[in-house]
């Protein structure tokens, strides 16, 4: 079933965060959230999972409204796995398979570590090992088969790849990519990473004013740079020479330019 959200409003202080929102997530999709710092991306996700609840609107997973009285959030905690920028530093068991289990075990739930393990590209050998002997992008993954061991039915990465070198931003990107039984709901700011994504939300001042596949957004020019984002390099070299700016990756436009040549 899916995430739905229904004129959703919410303000810290006074302040809206988000303007107003509805959007609906069906399952098994990839969506992309884009938007400037500050846009209401993380504030919008947070209320996917329950961290938040709605001041005005309605939020409503697997058929569960969060904002209800009696509501129960620990199963819609459970369905709706949330992963946050920089997982790495919620680490603090001795060993790997312990860090992976603590979230099943809290939920009454077994964890299959090695499973987990498995999803995010670590071996299994680490699993005795300390995670603050691990390298930065090892821990990341740690702390993302801790979510994936609750076996969610949607997963939430508010910025997955954020400080990780560019082979490993695309490593982690395919692996959490072959998930095919979980919704993927992806924030970034890098366009790149939106480009591999099925949809792509864009947030503006607490607004969502775009919701439409990578291509139609891309080819949307100068409309980017007033919402503060920056297409992909190979974006706005077709659009420097002409071309319909609408390609998913480097490749597909270097094909277009060979073709007019």
């Amino acid at each position: 079933m899916p995430i739905e959200v229904e004129a959703l409003t919410f303000a810290y202080g006074g302040e809206a965060a988000i303007r107003d929102v509805t959007l609906r997530i069906g399952d098994g999709e990839r969506v992309a959230i884009v938007g400037a710092t500050g846009s209401g991306k993380t504030t919008l996700v947070q209320h996917f999972n329950a961290l938040l609840k709605p001041q005005r609107g309605r939020v409503t997973v697997d058929g569960i409204e969060t904002g209800a009285r009696r509501a129960p959030l620990r199963d819609v905690r459970r369905r709706v796995g949330l992963v946050f920028q920089f997982p790495e530093y919620q680490l603090f068991e001795e060993t790997v398979a312990a860090d992976i289990a603590f979230g099943p075990r809290n939920f009454g739930l077994e964890a299959n570590v090695n499973e987990a393990m498995a999803m995010v590209g670590l071996p299994t050998e680490l699993a005795s090992r300390s995670p603050f002997s691990l390298s930065g992008g090892q821990m990341r993954r740690v702390a993302i088969a801790g979510v994936l061991a609750m076996q969610p039915r949607h997963l939430v990465l508010d910025e997955p790849t954020a400080g990780l070198d560019p082979e490993g931003r695309e490593e982690l990107l395919e692996e959490l990519l072959t998930l095919r039984d979980t919704t993927i709901i992806l924030v970034t700011h890098r366009m790149e990473e939106a480009a591999r994504m099925d949809r792509v939300v864009v947030m503006s001042d607490g607004r969502l004013v775009a919701d439409e596949g990578p291509r139609a957004l891309f080819s949307r020019g100068e409309q980017l740079h007033a919402w503060a984002l920056r297409a992909p390099d190979w974006s706005r070299l077709l659009a420097m020479l002409g071309l319909d700016a609408g390609a998913l990756s480097g490749d597909e436009a270097v094909a277009r330019v060979m073709a007019r040549v």
